[in-house]
């Protein structure tokens, strides 16, 4: 616009969009974290669009057509006042199926709805009130303000600008000419543009939440069963001393666990010694490798350490959401059966690229002391099985005798068996156990006592044992990854009564895509709903809705070039679009109903008119978006890989949408408005007069 006074509406707009937005945030309860701050971002590049919109309008009727202050602030705020309604609703109305959703969804985007409908919202009043009460009262001058003599580059600048916007207006109209004269080339080549970006979705691969950066991860080192702390501390402390060469650290914490402890050690063949060491890496900003290369280059140096289990896994502020594992789960009865399978899974886990510390929850395993009573020797005896059990019991942990209560407080008597006399399994054999007779016979005359391996956990799951074989990820998406298992466990035969799936985040992923997927359906219904609304017309936003596939080209495309994954953030950053990319649409077609209605222009006239005209605010109001989104892109800070997938799809997106619908949407109105003619005379249907119809008739019988 090139005007001060115009520029200046404009940057009061948006500070009291964003204070409204934020009153609205404080009594709805929410709180800034990183998902409304999120919305906000989305919010922000919107919040001037529909105050671009109006103004320029005014701009326009008050050079253009040369009309004066308040007529022209009067008739161009009312000439696009349903159509910038109607555009904000839609994008509101995205967000509405959000109440019905559940679980993960509802509790991680509703404050992102909210920040976005509210700042909308906002905008939407500012729009309509405040920008042309300033445009009509304060704003007497709209043509082009000059900079003084020493600041004459911003002179030049415009004037380059003004000459750039006059080329692609002209280069527009041309293009325009020759896409309303070739309308089945067109389209096809759109079409095949949004079937080529289909063809990308393998490659960009598909993960619950993105990886972040926290520059924090874990390396837990385990020493053999039964070993001694002191081991513990020596392997520990050559794993530290590799740690110690990594140039980006700053910090480690180390903490030993052991719990190898009396009749512990005895009943399960050692505990568990461990060695937990946090690091800790410079920020982001100053070190050349992520987190995860970081992490990798770990794993390679810490298999040169014998005798350690070296287990290397990164912090994520997401919690378990922000986690890059597969997870296999194994159903069946028979722990053996299960051992079987879970180490044929877990060797062609090992085989699939990316995949990293591949483990099984049957690979835990201790020893444990089995008594094997003899049937028929205790029946000699008088003794049933559960008696010799109980004996021992009370032999290897003790028994409550009896309370004592002194000075009014009560303390229990515990008999316990010489603890120097149940080291060890020849010990066991040589326990008294007392025979219904009041005699005493070894241990070893009625039972047997072996040495097993029992796994450390079993977990249950419907009444049905399960086993869980997982691995972390690197260099791959998870769903890539997943999607790979998954083919090879298809290939294997399973015994009766046994299955495998996968569970864990592939799970949970498949889970909430398909609940986005649905609120995405739901969401593109009720724009539809609205656009029928203010046009009153079923065709009008039929031909609106196919700018929403030509949006997804764009934000396929951009996914794959930045080489990110389509993640849950990047799916809401779809459903976001398919509020947003309508609206370039409403403006051409609003505008071309409105010369065909008002001045009873036909539809070839009203297109190229109309198309043009709407140019400038479409790219306005497109770029204010996509530059809005350039600090979520481009941001190093920490955790910002979380809201980048959804940049990238709002960004890529619109820049398609915003290019191609300018040629979709007037070949799909003219295409349907003959459709239309086509069907009213074959049934005999009288169109409806519009206002310069009306006008001209009325005129006619005046003359009468």
């Amino acid at each position: 616009m090139k005007n001060v006074g115009l520029t200046s509406i404009i940057a009061i707009s948006m500070p009291l969009s964003i204070i409204g937005t934020f009153v609205l945030l404080y009594f709805s309860g929410t709180t800034l974290n990183m998902i409304s701050l999120g919305g906000l971002s989305i919010g922000v590049g919107m919040l001037v669009d529909n105050s671009v919109v109006v103004l320029e309008n005014i701009y326009r009727h008050r050079t253009a057509e040369g009309e004066d202050k308040v007529r022209g602030t009067y008739k161009g705020t009312k000439e696009v006042a349903m159509a910038v309604a109607a555009s904000t609703l839609t994008t509101v109305a995205v967000f509405v199926p959000f109440i019905f959703a559940s679980g993960l969804v509802l509790e991680m985007m509703m404050d992102l709805a909210l920040a976005v409908v509210f700042s909308l919202l906002m905008s939407l009043v500012v729009a309509v009130t405040v920008v042309p009460m300033l445009s009509g009262n304060y704003v007497n001058n709209v043509h082009r303000n000059h900079a003084p003599k020493r600041l004459n580059f911003i002179n030049k600048l415009l004037d380059q600008f003004d000459h750039f916007i006059r080329w692609l207006d002209k280069i527009y109209r041309s293009s325009l000419g020759w896409v309303l004269k070739n309308k089945k080339k067109t389209l096809l080549g759109i079409m095949g543009i949004f079937v080529a970006s289909l063809t990308l979705l393998p490659f960009i691969g598909m993960e619950l939440m993105p990886s972040t950066d926290s520059g924090i991860f874990t390396v837990t080192v385990e020493a053999p069963k039964g070993s001694q702390l002191a081991a513990v501390d020596e392997l520990s402390l050559r794993v530290e001393k590799q740690l110690e060469a990594i140039p980006e650290l700053t910090s480690m914490t180390v903490s030993m666990s052991d719990s190898t402890s009396g009749m512990s050690a005895l009943r399960g063949g050692g505990g568990s010694q461990k060695s937990s060491i946090e690091v800790h890496l410079v920020d982001k900003k100053k070190r050349d490798r992520s987190v995860t290369e970081v992490m990798e280059s770990v794993r390679n140096s810490a298999k040169r350490i014998p005798g350690a289990k070296v287990t290397v896994s990164a912090s994520s502020s997401m919690g378990s959401m922000g986690g890059s594992g597969v997870s296999v789960e194994i159903y069946g009865d028979n722990l053996d059966v299960l051992k079987e399978i879970s180490d044929q899974i877990e060797k062609q886990m090992t085989s699939v690229e990316g995949t990293r510390q591949v483990t099984s929850s049957l690979s835990e395993q201790s020893k444990q002391l089995s008594l094997n009573i003899d049937k028929d020797k205790i029946r000699q005896y008088n003794l049933t099985g559960s008696q010799v059990a109980s004996q021992v019991k009370n032999i290897v942990s003790g028994y409550k005798a009896t309370t004592l209560k002194i000075n009014e407080q009560e303390l229990d008597v515990n008999i316990v068996y010489p603890q120097a006399f149940v080291t060890n399994a020849s010990d066991l054999n040589n326990i008294n156990i007392s025979t219904g007779t009041g005699a005493y016979v070894p241990l070893s005359s009625v039972a047997t006592i072996t040495l097993d391996d029992i796994p450390d956990s079993i977990s249950h799951s419907d009444q049905s044992r399960y086993v869980t074989v997982d691995c972390d990820v690197f260099g791959r998406s998870t769903g890539s990854v997943g999607s790979d298992i998954e083919k090879l466990i298809k290939k294997m035969t399973l015994p009766e009564g046994y299955t495998v799936s996968l569970g864990g985040t592939n799970e949970t992923m498949t889970d909430t895509f398909g609940s986005l997927v649905q609120v995405i359906i739901l969401a593109i219904l009720l724009v539809y709903l609205v656009m029928a609304a203010q046009f009153e017309s079923l065709v009008d936003p039929f031909i609106i809705m196919f700018t929403i596939p030509v949006a997804f080209t764009g934000a396929f495309l951009l996914l794959f070039i930045a080489g990110e994954p389509l993640s849950m953030m990047a799916i809401i950053g779809c459903l976001v679009l398919v509020g947003i990319v309508v609206n370039n649409g409403i403006i051409l077609v609003d505008y071309i109903n409105t010369l065909r209605n008002r001045d009873g222009l036909s539809i070839e006239e009203a297109t190229i008119k109309a198309c043009p005209t709407r140019l400038r605010p479409i790219l306005m109001t497109a770029m204010t978006t996509i530059l809005a989104q350039i600090p979520v892109i481009f941001s190093n800070g920490s955790n910002s890989e979380t809201l980048r997938g959804m940049g990238l799809v709002i960004a890529g997106g619109l820049a398609t949408s915003t290019f191609l619908t300018l040629f979709l949407v007037p070949i799909l109105y003219t295409y349907f408005d003959r459709l239309a003619e086509r069907m009213r005379k074959r049934f005999k249907i009288k169109p409806k007069l519009n206002a310069y119809e009306i006008e001209k008739q009325l005129a006619d019988i005046r003359e009468v």
